[in-house]
């Protein structure tokens, strides 16, 4: 860091629907925990040794000309580049081995900033939800001696960069990613975000971007240079993905001791083309015991019934597989039944005496036990 003159978690409430409505993609923040480096830092300003990320400037001096972040990682050797303990304060990352550090005004030059940028993997897409996240600490003690609010992050198609040639506030109109007030903690803390999409966004960016008469500033300590500093870890912004059906529950019941009734519904269905019904004698090795056909696209409660007339005795296991129309399927957790006693006076026989076939009824076990053979004709 090169400026003028120089957490308890809290995580917003996640996806929880009924049972399975939603799975999540990969983060499109590469390196999001600066844990891919290109060597190790040994000095301050030594943010582009984190594979790549940049410091939202037109130029990468270690002086006031563009903001300077600071990489900090376990391995690192220098006063400004060391974990746990650094200049600035004693803190262990969130996650992993490293961490990025960032000021946000100095008390000799208010408006001095430093940001922290990399474009994502690929661009987001326009009216999909996305779930954004990022922990923030000023460890213990921060020597800075200021607290300030403004912390957040932007999202940009193309980079937003600071005025050349100054280390000065980014200008941007949106704060929809940000630290509600003034932050101060010891720990980290983890702010999360969802949200829908309206541009196809291709770069992150984080710092303070309240200008300096904007800013609520709280003085600790004492000193004559004082600075407001956090560290930065575990930056991602993941795809909620739809998936195809929103299942209410699935059952498996025993009835009469004899067969096993397979019930599930579903609130909602998308592109859903089949369900089969799975079943196993030890929860690894499974069978298709019958398919039903799913409703294709619905918004209405489906209720869907199966059975499995020829079931194992003792304890089986059940399970549901949706198929989507282009073959892409999930399944649902797993469910156990125990029929006891499968095998008293369960086999029917008939006709008897019969003098050229017969019909045997009774479950696959039962059936797997049956030996028929041809007697010995006399001569």
């Amino acid at each position: 860091m090169r400026l003028l003159g120089s957490l308890s978690k809290i995580t917003l409430t996640p996806y929880f629907f009924i049972i399975s409505l939603y799975s999540f993609g990969q983060s499109l923040v590469p390196n999001g925990g600066f844990e891919t480096y290109s060597s190790l830092p040994n000095d301050d300003c030594d943010w582009s040794l984190a594979t790549g990320w940049n410091n939202a400037a037109t130029t990468g001096f270690c002086n006031t000309s563009n903001g300077t972040p600071d990489y900090y990682h376990i391995l690192g050797t220098g006063f400004y580049s060391a974990l746990p303990t650094n200049y600035f304060a004693d803190v262990f990352p969130f996650e992993g081995d490293a961490v990025m550090g960032i000021g946000g005004r100095v008390n000799l030059s208010p408006d001095s900033r430093e940001y922290i940028a990399i474009p994502l993997t690929s661009p987001l897409v326009v009216g999909e939800t996305y779930i954004m996240s990022y922990s923030i600490a000023n460890g213990t003690p921060n020597v800075g001696c200021l607290f300030i609010d403004g912390w957040g992050a932007s999202l940009s198609i193309g980079p937003i960069l600071q005025p050349p040639g100054t280390d000065n506030v980014i200008p941007i109109v949106d704060f929809d990613y940000f630290v509600p007030g003034v932050f101060s903690a010891e720990d980290w803390q983890t702010y999360t975000f969802t949200f829908t999409a309206d541009q196809a966004y291709d770069t992150f960016t984080f710092g303070n971007f309240f200008t300096t008469a904007s800013q609520t500033v709280t003085t600790f300590g004492a000193g004559f240079f004082r600075v407001a500093y956090i560290f930065l870890d575990d930056i991602s912004i993941i795809p909620v993905i739809p998936l195809p059906i929103e299942l209410i529950y699935f059952n498996a019941i025993t009835e009469d001791n004899r067969t096993v009734k397979l019930a599930w519904e579903t609130a909602s269905e998308i592109n859903n083309d089949f369900f089969t019904i799975e079943r196993s004698i030890n929860a690894m090795d499974w069978e298709i015991v019958t398919t039903v056909d799913g409703a294709g696209n619905s918004n209405t409660f489906k209720n869907y019934v199966a059975k499995d007339n020829n079931p194992y005795s003792g304890v089986s296991y059940y399970r549901l597989k949706q198929t989507d129309f282009n073959g892409q399927f999930e399944y649902t957790s797993i469910k156990n039944v125990n029929l006891k006693e499968l095998f008293a006076e369960s086999v029917e026989i008939y006709p008897n005496p019969t003098d050229n076939h017969i019909t045997i009824v009774g479950s696959a076990n039962e059936l797997s036990l049956i030996h028929i053979s041809e007697p010995t004709r006399p001569y």
